[in-house]
């Protein structure tokens, strides 16, 4: 009996840890809306979660946490998005995911077309970050977070 009990506390807690805290959102953001209007020299930056759900969905360790030029953003979970509206240029992108233990990765990124699709993912121990075309039925799949 006091083994079972022990065993559904570390799971219990395991899963407890796998919840990352979001950061103190430091950016304004614009609309979400993917088909708002922009001013002349501004780049929508959409940045999307496409994680792994089976890997990563189960247990929310798949929620990533989002830092700008080292302001923080946001959380995204799994299928969710948020939009920036950042100049033309270099953008420090930071992301950490809790699954274990804290996993962080800083990715460096030139933004010169709008709107821009970032896709964000969490890896076995750090965190991915790639440039990619608009994916099919965007809309559909992913959602906005805010």
């Amino acid at each position: 009996m006091k083994i079972k009990l022990l065993v559904t506390i570390g799971i219990i807690a395991v899963l407890a840890s796998c919840a990352a805290t979001p950061p103190v959102r430091e950016v304004s953001l614009p609309s979400q809306s993917l088909n708002e209007p922009l001013k002349s020299g501004v780049i929508q930056l959409v940045i999307f979660n496409d994680s792994n759900i089976l890997m990563y969905g189960i247990d929310n360790s798949g929620k990533i946490n989002i830092h700008h030029n080292g302001k923080g953003v946001g959380q995204l979970n799994i299928g969710q998005y948020v939009i920036l509206s950042v100049a033309e240029g270099y953008h420090t992108i930071n992301l950490l995911h809790k699954d274990i233990a804290n996993f962080g990765s800083t990715h460096q990124l030139k933004v010169s077309e709008s709107p821009t699709y970032l896709k964000i993912y969490a890896k076995v121990t750090s965190n991915g970050a790639e440039i990619v075309p608009k994916p099919e039925n965007f809309e559909e799949k992913f959602k906005p977070a805010y």
